[in-house]
Formats: structure tokens, sequence, C-alpha cells
């Protein structure tokens, strides 16, 4: 069988069947998206820590509400289980 992309009779243009007086917004759109998911803000990055382990998660943390290390439950992929990681220095 193969797909599309082996057949030149069912490959079909990016602008087939689009009429010419709408305007193309796709470069806008994707703009807007990439600007608005870039990065994690590196001000509110923290790096969770397993002592045992060693592996590292790097999540987020509102610093205003909360001024405490924290201790978060997440799944470590050597131990194949849930365990506690504990906030340490970036």
């Amino acid at each position: 069988m193969g797909y599309a992309g082996s057949n030149p009779a069912l490959r079909t243009s990016k602008m087939q069947g689009k009429p010419s007086s709408v305007p193309d917004s796709e470069p806008l759109i994707s703009s807007i998206l990439c600007k608005q998911y870039k990065t994690m803000s590196q001000d509110r990055l923290i790096k969770i820590v397993h002592k045992a382990t060693g592996e590292t998660i790097y999540t987020r943390k509102n610093k205003k509400g909360v001024e405490r290390k924290i201790k978060l439950k997440k799944y470590s992929a050597k131990l194949r289980k849930r365990v506690e990681f504990s906030e340490a220095k970036r």
C-alpha cells in the first residue's frame, strides 16, 4: 500500500481548495503560539532531587505563595514507583 508521499496522484497541494480571497493568517497564529509556550520562566524554575537515586526533575514553584522548600511525590523511572523528591539548589 504505502503512504500518500509515495504516490504523486494522492498528494495535494497546500493551497488547493483554499479561496484566494481568504488571507493567509497561519504565520500570525503560529508566531503567537510560539511566544506563549516558548520556555518555563527561569525565576520560578526549581530543581527537585531524589536523594537515593540522584534523579533530577525541574518544575515550577510559586515563590510568592510558598516560602518553604517543597517535597513532591513523583514517579522514579529507576525504582519504577512513586517516591518523594525534595527541593535542591539549582
